[in-house]
């Protein structure tokens, strides 16, 4: 006979009212055991009142005292062991225990490239996607119900155009909330394979042996996960099969963010933040842990081994604790989680461990076998074969997506190309404008049919005209579609749902061929760029002296500037000169005086005059210090003094 807690323990029930009350009958006699499967979920449920039913079950132990009972689980904690028992009133038990170590399942971590956005999920689909088939059947986990039916909206959008059609049976959400029928029918389609992808909550789990399911994810953990509950998800994964099968756990940065307290959390009136690990693709190096386990320090980055034995031991209170009360009946938080999983996303060595050790199995100091195993022990792998360039891949997910993986880029940064910045250029206002205007013009031609085709809906509203201003000022970084793409997301598009990204290629050619028209073609370009940088004659300081004896004068020819091409001629496309700025040519030549010898001049034919005020010049230097400097001419004197002006210093990078 099988039944849930809610039929054999409900107040109107038939088997309360005349099996359990009376002790008697034909059913009572009929009996001869009990067996309660999935019992870590006595605590897990009843004692957070979320199934109230399975905290009282000792009311059958207590009404059949004469016949035995059995519990029956997978992962279950030292701490939960003895919670069950006295919850279900077991007397003198005896505890069977079995390794449950699964060898063929690896267990990867990768830490989320984007907050909120579902972004990272995209590698669960095959490039070049034609078929269904092509994807591996896939059990998603989320921590929320009503999050199930968002994600499973986002990946249907990146299903291609042909099998959108099939998308809501290709993709199915699973909650406790949905009707029976729903229910029945996802387990159904993804049994026949017609299914390949579940987003669901624990509901999914409990009873369910689908065999073979190659791939599990968990998309984020929070605080009222155990680590029962955390293996119990990444377990579903390979059943009742030898072949390698992959649990997946995206992470965010505050689920790397816990620090490890006596207590198990943090201490009241203070955020903790873990100083060592700042980072989650940096870790610390094991012989800076085995130093840390020196001082009886346990640490979450702490790995498991003899030596760290002793360390660890006096953390296992902590360790083996479940969610506490207080967080069961608060908010779902991601930074706050029970230590053991703390312990086994952060640690520094096989992941697989600190949750052996959670359980008290006996296979705790043994680390992952090869060829499988976790992203951690992977990792160790290809450094010690020398096969770091080629990592593999596992169902279509690509290892380099792992902490482990990226942790390792991070510590050799001359092997991990660099990527370049975009280059940006120089647009001037006018440009600007001009560009506002063509891409209004583009809006209201290629967006027309899609706005008749949507009630109410107008071409100003698909494509605002402040967005329209805002792409414009970003046009100096657009180079290419994907640069489109980026500044379309940053000024709030929600892309590929917007109706805008089907038309992102036209967008970017309306906006190359926008800037090319308002460009100056390349031989106008380099022509003002060499005018720019050639350099330009300081004006000589050298006073000029009047006489009555006529000096000649000789000038310097001014300097060489090529004559600029004619710009409708050099450039088909151009229709008017372009307002670039040409620089002028220098407007004051140097002046060098000559004079006859006094000796040759009698001293009333010497005259003196007051030296003529110095143009201002073109470059805007500053010439007034060097004119105090200069030593004026007095009427008694027989010689005239001449200054040399001091070289202008120039600055570092000037021209």
């Amino acid at each position: 006979m099988f039944a849930s807690p809610e039929c054999l323990l409900g107040s109107t029930g038939y088997f309360w009212n005349h099996v359990l009350r009376k002790r008697s009958g034909t059913l009572y006699s009929k009996i001869t055991a009990f067996a309660l499967d999935e019992c870590h979920c006595v605590e897990a449920w009843g004692a957070s009142g979320f199934r109230f039913q399975y905290a009282h079950l000792g009311v059958l132990r207590q009404s059949f005292p004469h016949i035995p009972f059995v519990g029956l689980t997978a992962t279950m904690t030292p701490t939960s062991i003895k919670y069950f028992f006295k919850s279900a009133k077991f007397k003198d038990p005896v505890i069977i225990k079995q390794p449950i170590r699964r060898k063929n399942l690896n267990i990867w971590v990768a830490p989320l490239s984007t907050g909120t956005s579902y972004d990272d999920l995209r590698v669960l689909f095959p490039d070049n996607l034609s078929s269904a088939d092509e994807i591996p059947q896939t059990i998603i986990f989320y921590n929320s119900r009503l999050g199930t039916g968002r994600m499973a909206d986002y990946l249907r959008k990146q299903l291609p155009a042909s099998l959108r059609e099939k998308a809501k049976t290709i993709i199915r959400s699973y909650n406790g909330i949905l009707d029976e029928l729903s229910q029945k029918e996802t387990l159904s389609a993804l049994r026949s394979g017609e299914c390949r992808i579940v987003v669901c909550t624990d509901a999914f789990g409990l009873g369910m042996n689908i065999k073979a399911i190659p791939r599990v994810v968990l998309w984020k953990v929070d605080s009222k996960l155990g680590i029962d509950g955390f293996y119990q998800r990444i377990g579903r994964a390979g059943r009742d099969s030898d072949q390698p099968a992959l649990a997946l756990v995206f992470v965010s940065k505050a689920n790397l963010s816990g620090q490890y307290t006596k207590d198990g959390g943090n201490p009241k009136g203070k955020k903790h933040r873990n100083k060592t690990n700042d980072n989650p693709t940096e870790t610390l190096p094991p012989e800076v842990e085995l130093a840390n386990a020196a001082h009886n320090e346990f640490r979450y980055t702490l790995p498991v081994c003899k030596d760290t034995k002793p360390i660890f031991e006096g953390a296992l209170p902590e360790i083996y604790a479940g969610p506490t009360k207080k967080a069961l009946a608060e908010n779902a938080c991601e930074s706050k989680l029970v230590p053991a999983i703390n312990w086994t996303l952060q640690n520094d060595g096989c992941r697989m461990q600190p949750i052996l050790v959670a359980f008290d199995d006996d296979e705790m100091m043994k680390t992952c076998e090869h060829p499988t195993g976790c992203d951690k022990c992977v990792m160790k792998r290809l450094i010690e074969t020398n096969a770091t360039e080629s990592p593999p891949s596992l169902h279509g997910i690509p290892f380099t997506i792992t902490m482990a993986y990226k942790a390792y880029q991070n510590s050799v940064p001359d092997k991990v190309p660099r990527k370049r910045k975009a280059p940006s250029r120089t647009i001037v206002p006018e440009r600007i404008a001009k560009l506002v205007e063509d891409i209004k013009a583009w809006r209201d031609d290629a967006l027309k049919d899609l706005a008749k085709g949507l009630a109410g809906m107008t071409v100003k509203i698909i494509f605002p005209d402040d967005k329209i201003a805002a792409i414009a000022t970003k046009a100096k970084h657009i180079w290419n579609e994907g640069d489109l793409i980026a500044a379309l997301k940053e000024c709030g598009y929600s892309l590929p749902e917007s109706f805008i990204s089907a038309y992102t290629e036209d967008l970017h050619d309306c906006i190359r061929r926008s800037l090319e028209q308002s460009q100056p073609p390349p031989q106008l370009e380099q022509q003002l760029r060499q005018a720019a940088r050639r350099p330009r004659t300081l004006v000589s300081s050298v006073p000029v002296v009047r006489s009555n004896v006529a000096a000649p004068v000789h000038l310097k020819s001014p300097p060489f500037c090529p004559e600029l091409p004619n710009a409708t001629g050099a450039h088909p496309s151009f229709n008017s000169v372009p307002r670039w700025p040409i620089p002028p040519p220098t407007s004051v030549m140097p002046v060098v005086a000559t004079r006859t010898p006094l000796a040759e001049k009698s001293a009333s034919e010497i005259e003196t005059n007051v030296e003529p005020k110095e143009p201002a010049h073109p470059s805007g230097y500053n010439l007034r210090r060097s004119q105090r400097n200069k030593r004026p001419v007095s009427d008694d004197e027989n010689t005239i003094p001449v200054t040399t002006p001091r070289k202008r210093r120039n600055k570092k990078g000037a021209n």
